[in-house]
């Protein structure tokens, strides 16, 4: 803008008396249009490049429409909205990779532009996105951070756009890329599809955006596992999946999360449509994957993200698939190493308490404890502990002559009360009566023998 034009319109705004809440007037617009559209209208136009503009005097004017409140940026926002729409559908002319301050002095724009989310989703973003698919082809670039860069500014809690229907157009059309693919847009359209479904989650805004920047720090993995959840190869050139799939491997950054991949792979392998020769390859690939699984600690940093993108699968394939560790498998031996060992403790426990309790019972019939009152006892036990005393006892007892009148009516009640047992088939339980009794047995080690002391028949 020069001098005098500058010159002339703060005059006329200093002498401005009229109220400005409502509406810009003309000397205002003149003044945008002069420093900021005019400039930028002329790099699309291709009469400049990008870093002949004047961004100083730009970024100034920027400023002083901020100091001015809703008027201005109102005014620079109709004004910018041709601007807007290169930006979003990521245009040659405006999306300029090799000239970064194109994409800074946009951002900043757009941040401090409240009406821009409304406007923008207005728009169709899967359109938007294969426009950025096409760009970048056509420029040859490969980096998705710009893009990452326009969708971080659409992150609101804005209730005027349908999430989820976005994300399952574009989950339809990745679908759809499985006989012809387009590694670029695809990647664009995946990173819509993870964006999507992170918006039409029910979290505060600051969640999403932390959401949206673990996806955005993490997407040279993350491509990867798109890849084979999609059955098509996204963001790489590579033209196989054991190619791929090698290359997972390559990235030490990959390694603590190469279990979310080895499952993935173990999901879709059957669905990627390989020949024999190919199957037999990337089950090659696989197994060795799955060294790389058994050898590093798994991070679960991802699996809140894997789990939104993908929640019909990835939880049941993480919970089915993925290998354990050497150190999991070596701590699960342990394991059971130590439960074998605590069940032969317990055996031997629970045998010295079925001797005590026989050595009480034969005590009880030395003592010349009446042997219906023993019988009476020993039948409050479960019938399998019943007849293991029982056989203690017939084995010290067999040579007493009142033992042997009382054992065969003993033996044929506790024998009866095994069968009822071996009809019933209970369940294992410490609900069932049973193994609760002989749970509280082994538990206590005691028996209560209270009324065996009472005296009566002659032993």
């Amino acid at each position: 803008m020069s001098l005098w034009c500058h010159t002339l319109f703060s005059q006329l705004y200093n002498q401005e008396t009229k109220t400005n809440t409502m509406k810009c007037n003309r000397y205002e617009e003149i003044y945008i249009q002069d420093i900021i559209i005019a400039h930028l209208q002329r790099m699309v136009n291709g009469q400049v490049s990008a870093k002949e503009l004047p961004w100083q005097d730009m970024e100034k004017a920027f400023e002083r429409c901020i100091n001015g409140g809703r008027v201005y940026m109102s005014a620079l926002h109709t004004m910018m909205q041709p601007f807007y729409e290169l930006y979003l559908y990521g245009s040659p002319q405006i999306c300029h990779f090799e000239a970064p301050m194109v994409r800074v002095f946009m951002e900043e724009v757009i941040r401090h532009d409240s009406d821009f989310i409304h406007w923008a989703y207005g728009h169709d973003l899967v359109a938007a996105t294969e426009g950025w698919g096409d760009n970048m082809k056509r420029l040859k670039n490969d980096h998705v951070s710009y893009y990452f860069y326009l969708l971080e500014m659409l992150i609101s809690n804005y209730p005027g756009h349908d999430w989820e229907k976005t994300a399952t157009e574009v989950k339809e059309l990745l679908f759809k890329s499985e006989v012809y693919s387009d590694y670029k847009t695809d990647e664009l359209l995946c990173v819509l599809h993870a964006f999507a479904m992170i918006m039409q989650q029910k979290w505060p805004q600051n969640s999403k955006r932390a959401m949206f920047e673990l996806l955005r720090d993490n997407w040279g993995f993350m491509k990867y596992f798109y890849s084979l959840m999609t059955r098509h190869i996204v963001g790489s050139k590579l033209s196989n999946f054991p190619a791929l799939t090698n290359a997972v491997t390559q990235n030490k950054d990959n390694l603590p999360y190469i279990h979310i991949y080895y499952c993935a792979l173990t999901e879709r392998m059957d669905s990627l449509g390989l020949t024999s020769k190919q199957y037999e390859k990337l089950e090659c690939s696989r197994q060795k994957l799955q060294e790389f699984c058994n050898r590093n600690e798994p991070s679960d940093i991802l699996n809140e993200l894997c789990d939104t993108l993908f929640p019909e699968d990835f939880q049941r394939m993480l919970s089915e698939m993925r290998p354990k560790t050497y150190i999991e498998l070596e701590e699960e031996n342990q394991k059971k190493d130590e439960i074998i060992e605590r069940m032969k403790q317990q055996v031997s426990q629970a045998w010295d308490t079925t001797n005590r309790i026989a050595d009480t019972f034969k005590n009880a019939f030395e003592s010349s404890i009446p042997i219906p009152d023993i019988e009476s006892r020993l039948m409050t036990l479960p019938a399998g502990i019943a007849w293991d005393i029982y056989n203690k006892l017939e084995e010290s007892l067999r040579f007493h002559d009142n033992w042997r009148k009382h054992s065969q009516s003993i033996e044929t009640k506790i024998l009866a009360r095994l069968q009822e047992v071996e009809n019933r088939k209970p369940e294992v339980s410490l609900n069932n009566p049973q193994f609760k009794a002989l749970y509280d047995i082994h538990g206590n080690q005691t028996i209560n023998l209270e009324g065996l002391n009472n005296g009566g028949e002659e032993n």
